[in-house]
């Protein structure tokens, strides 16, 4: 469904006021933005949340409770991250991504934690040198998507992948990559001059056929320039781990099990959770490249008493129970029966909120929730361009669109556009009511009550109320 949208002859960058820029805070400032990647169609498509998805939401909301992060230190991780990460991540990798470094950066653990807890050997901090002068080498390019944070890097882009010569072994320094971080950790490696043809660099080239550049690079940043795999991408922890062990499988990562771990808890239950946590991750496929922090957070966590592997089953539990209450349907229910009930509820939700159980013991609700409630001549509908905010304790966990940066972008300034992917046709004399949730406020939109529904009963209005239509995406 994703596709180019051709249709608006104007762009909001190109209208109102002076003083608008839209997408000025940055990649996540997503209303209104020009960029080609932000103006698509609406992917409707919803895949489940992935058991790791759900683990890293979890982990969030365990650190949070104990006062150690947050939603604004999760928020500021996420937008700092590099531009590229931030456009390929999926959402719960920026989560993962946010959490790590502001856990470093919080002095929650340590750099060396995160390494020791990926596998990584840290009494390994030589790497003896592969390379004479002479030898012909090949700079390897960097992956930024499988990166946490932005990194600190000293090999410049322009030469990834460019062929060269050894000239000079200029001595052994510590991995600035490392430094860079804080870490107690530390790496010897020894740093070469490399040669380079200019015209092997720049295809347009004007110069002499025999005109070099000098560069300085690391050891774990070259190839073999004769060698099948002289194109490999540079990976630190891989890079180190691969010269202190040859046996791969003693530090095979698991996938949430615990295995190794000093838990306080029976050998069946571990047993359990350990077989249906590995079968709910078989059923996900390929892992996107930040994934794997998921595991790597949760070892941490536990290694330093954070929490216990049973404080993450529960909050998983108390998750995978988001919404299935139908909290935020019974409200609306309520709302369509009882005229007392409703405008109570638009004007302060809290009270009304809590006659009906609302958040359940665990959940976590934010300070205020806005009821807003459609009429004849005005439609309703909720978004959060800088991120995703969501009243997840009513509606359960967010879908995909709408943490997509078209949902985000485009419902600002075109929501017509934007409704009409969801089979939704706003007459022109019925109002559109755009509410952006950017801070710490949730909104719940009441639907019109269908006609003909008049004798249903409770159970029945409930099947009726769909999450979208709470979102404003659909009518009933």
């Amino acid at each position: 469904m994703v596709g180019d949208n051709k249709e608006s002859a104007k762009h909001p960058s190109e209208v109102g006021s002076a003083e608008a820029k839209p997408g000025m805070l940055g990649v996540h400032d997503a209303g209104g933005s020009c960029k080609e990647a932000y103006n698509q169609s609406i992917d409707l498509e919803e895949p489940p949340t992935a058991f790791w998805e759900r683990k890293v939401h979890a982990m969030f909301q365990l650190i949070a409770k104990r006062g150690l992060m947050t939603t604004d230190e999760l928020r500021v991780g996420v937008e700092s991250l590099e531009d590229e990460v931030y456009a390929d991540a999926t959402y719960y990798e920026k989560w993962a991504s946010s959490i790590t470094r502001q856990c470093i950066d919080r002095h929650i653990f340590a750099v060396t934690d995160l390494y020791q807890a990926m596998g990584v050997d840290t009494s390994v901090t030589y790497i003896a040198p592969r390379f004479a002068v002479g030898d012909t080498v090949t700079v390897k390019a960097e992956d930024f998507s499988t990166h946490w944070r932005k990194p600190h890097l000293r090999t410049p882009g322009y030469i990834f992948g460019a062929r060269g010569e050894v000239i000079e072994v200029l001595g052994e320094y510590g991995t600035p990559e490392l430094k860079a971080l804080g870490s107690d950790y530390t790496l010897t490696q020894t740093l070469y001059k490399v040669r380079f043809n200019q015209a092997h660099i720049w295809k347009a080239y004007e110069g002499g056929a025999n005109d070099t550049l000098d560069a300085d690079v690391y050891d774990m940043w070259l190839n073999d320039g004769t060698a099948a795999d002289s194109h490999a991408h540079v990976d630190l922890m891989k890079h180190s781990h691969a010269h202190a062990h040859d046996d791969s499988e003693a530090h095979s990562h698991s996938h949430g099990d615990g295995d190794g771990h000093a838990h306080d808890h029976g050998d069946h239950v571990h047993e359990q959770r350990s077989v249906v946590e590995q079968t709910a991750v078989d059923r996900e496929g390929p892992l996107p490249p930040l994934a794997p922090l998921a595991d790597t957070l949760e070892k941490v966590f536990i290694q330093k008493n954070i929490f216990t592997a049973e404080d993450l089953r529960k909050e998983i539990e108390v998750i995978d129970g988001y919404g299935q209450d139908y909290a935020g349907a019974r409200l609306v229910v309520r709302a369509w029966k009882d005229e007392a009930f409703k405008q109570r509820l638009l004007t302060d939700s809290k009270a009304p909120m809590a006659e009906e159980g609302i958040p359940k013991e665990g959940e976590v609700l934010p300070a205020r929730v806005i009821v807003v409630a459609n009429t004849p001549t005005a439609h309703n509908v909720v978004v959060c361009t800088l991120c995703s905010c969501y009243p997840i304790a009513l509606l359960g966990l967010s879908p995909p669109w709408y943490k997509s940066r078209s949902y985000r972008s485009r419902i600002v300034f075109e929501p017509r556009k934007v409704l009409k992917e969801f089979g939704t046709d706003i007459p022109k004399d019925v109002a559109i009511r755009v509410h952006d949730s950017t801070a710490d406020v949730r909104y719940l939109v009441i639907p019109e009550r269908p006609s003909g529904s008049e004798n249903c009963t409770d159970e029945e209005l409930l099947r009726l109320v769909t999450r979208d239509s709470m979102i404003g995406v659909t009518r009933l």
